[in-house]
């Protein structure tokens, strides 16, 4: 899918699919009710936004901004990622670069990661 307008753009991009339903070892599927329960879906998305012009936003900046990443795993363990870069000036400052990333997979319970930098160029 792709939507635009007049200083941004949004693709999304992505699959879905289920898992197949549990057998029991005759080869018949196992209860209708623990193998429909136990079958996941699994998903691999991406996704990716530019703006072109900040001031579209809001007449206090000015710059780009491209932000993009994607989404994959079952339903019950999805891991994501992405990253962000910006050009960007608010209030007619000197333009600077930002840039981040960020991850997440593993168990609910553990600390997602993050990385960020900040400069001028």
């Amino acid at each position: 899918m792709l939507l635009t307008g007049r200083a941004l753009s949004l693709s999304l991009k992505g699959s879905a699919t289920q898992q197949p339903a549990a057998s029991s070892r005759n080869g018949r599927p196992d209860d209708v009710h623990s193998s429909s329960a136990a079958a996941a879906k699994e998903l691999d998305a991406r996704w990716d936004l530019n703006v072109s012009d900040l001031a579209a936003l809001s007449p206090t900046l000015a710059g780009t901004l491209k932000l993009s990443g994607r989404i994959k795993g079952l339903s019950n363990a999805l891991t994501a990622d992405g990253e962000l870069t910006s050009t960007l000036s608010i209030r007619d400052s000197p333009r600077g670069t930002v840039s981040a990333t960020f991850a997440r997979g593993g168990p609910t319970d553990s600390p997602p990661r993050y990385a960020a930098s900040a400069g001028r160029s």
